[in-house]
């Protein structure tokens, strides 16, 4: 699979027609690897437009979702973030 190719398709596709259009948030979207956060025979889907499950029995959201939670919650460098209700490993 072109991960590239399925990455940018990803953008242009899903993540943009959501008015997704912070210049930062697409650039982490070229640069963050979607696909090395899920199992590796979930790879091929980590850029389709639904939840996958993730190795420590959580859930990735959406591309779409994602990109326009990032871009709303404007996070910036000197931001502290609190995670509440998220499963990490154990």
């Amino acid at each position: 699979m072109d991960f590239e190719n399925a990455r940018f398709n990803m953008v242009e596709q899903q993540i943009r027609p959501w008015d997704v259009l912070d210049p930062k948030i697409l650039d982490l979207l070229f640069h963050v690897k979607r696909e090395d956060f899920v199992a590796a025979d979930k790879r091929q889907l980590a850029f389709v437009d639904t939840e996958l499950p993730l190795p420590n029995g959580g859930k990735m959201l959406q591309p779409k979702l994602e990109a326009r939670l990032a871009q709303d919650v404007a996070v910036q460098p000197q931001d502290k973030i609190l995670e509440v209700g998220t499963r990490g490993s154990s």
